[in-house]
């Protein structure tokens, strides 16, 4: 069945997403879903990439590191449900593999193809293909032969806000110019008051 008939473009507008993951291995390997063309859209790419994220922050929470990710292992059943399809292991080394392996995921996500595991991959044809500059950003990190981002619950955190952008449309910016003018005012009636006593 395809991603689409089973209801994943509601789970992501609703964000019905699960909150804490399990790992369930069952569905179809990634790999498969992208040879296809199954994946919903590129916001059932980041729903489907926020759901690894969020499976490998509860690993790495309890020191669990998979190690040797590729689209191959991770699962997405028909409701789009992700899970992985191989245990992980203790060595702590694997930390940053997993980070960088993840980002190889999303690229391949992005892109509709497989590609090797060079480090970091070449970003234009995201650029080209329209891809918003947060999310290429993102992939940018966790491909970094540089520093990485610091775990999987700021990589999830960061693909929920673009998701929800995404769906909700950008929230409204914080009109700075409007609050530096209410503190300056506010800056120089505490001073007159200061003057005046």
């Amino acid at each position: 069945m395809k991603l689409e008939q089973a209801g994943l473009a509601e789970m992501i507008s609703s964000f019905r997403l699960e909150k804490t993951p399990t790992h369930r291995p069952g569905g179809r390997p990634l790999v498969e879903r992208i040879r296809e063309g199954d994946t919903c859209g590129l916001a059932g790419q980041i729903a489907i990439a926020l759901q690894l994220a969020r499976i490998l922050d509860s690993w790495h929470g309890k020191g669990i590191f998979h190690g040797n990710l590729d689209c191959q292992c991770v699962l997405v059943d028909d409701a789009g449900v992700v899970g992985l399809a191989e245990t992980g292991c203790r060595d702590r080394s694997a930390r940053q593999q997993d980070i960088r392996q993840f980002g190889h995921i999303l690229y391949q996500l992005l892109l509709g193809g497989l590609m090797g595991r060079e480090s970091p991959p070449d970003l234009e044809p995201l650029h080209k293909a329209g891809i918003s500059p947060r999310l290429v950003g993102l992939l940018s990190e966790c491909t970094s032969d540089e520093e990485l981002p610091r775990n999987f619950r700021s990589i999830a955190g960061e693909l929920e806000a673009i998701l929800r952008e995404m769906v909700e449309g950008p929230s409204p910016g914080v009109p700075w110019k409007m609050i530096s003018i209410v503190v300056l005012l506010l800056a120089a009636v505490a001073g007159i008051a200061f003057y005046l006593r």
